[in-house]
């Protein structure tokens, strides 16, 4: 795990990342590149592959990206002042995970996930909370929350899918 204390952009594929080192950057951030952990085997036993980002701070900025034949897990959390985060996710064969959970103000998130049997829950707290969600495929699933002023949504389902959406001012 490596905390820095300046501007934050991560990029990752795990795909093509993984066993290469991770690095992340922000007011207070902490980043994990997880496999083989207790964690992802309760969630994934077949692959054990996934993301948990942190970020504290402002101008926290998350970009993240998942592709391969095996599922992925992605968590991400954002506390503070202009959070961004961008999600993708693609599995030819099983179901991704997608937690991303924003509180403070200026909340941006975009996902994406494409394949079958998809999972996303989506968290917004705070003023100003925009997101922007497609799910491409059969079986997907979104359960998203946005609590505060300023509440912009919008979702694009393919599929089979089912969503259940929480929009509420504080």
């Amino acid at each position: 795990m490596k905390k820095t204390s300046h501007a934050c952009i991560v990029a990752l594929s795990l795909f093509a990342a993984l066993g290469a080192p991770l690095t992340a950057g922000a007011q207070s951030a902490e980043s994990v590149l997880i496999d083989d952990s207790d964690f992802l085997q309760a969630l994934s036993p077949e692959t054990h592959r996934g993301v948990l980002l942190r970020q504290e701070g402002r101008d926290n900025i998350m970009m993240v990206g998942q592709a391969g034949l095996q599922p992925g897990i992605i968590q991400l959390t954002q506390q503070g002042q202009q959070n961004y985060a961008a999600a993708s996710q693609y599995a030819t064969r099983q179901a991704n995970h997608l937690d991303l959970f924003q509180a403070g103000t200026e909340n941006l998130s975009f996902t994406v996930q494409a394949g079958e049997s998809n999972r996303a829950s989506i968290d917004q707290s705070g003023a100003e909370n925009r997101s922007l969600v497609q799910q491409i495929g059969n079986d997907n699933s979104l359960v998203h929350q946005q609590l505060g002023d300023g509440l912009v949504m919008a979702v694009t389902q393919f599929g089979g899918a089912s969503a259940i959406i929480i929009q509420s001012p504080f």
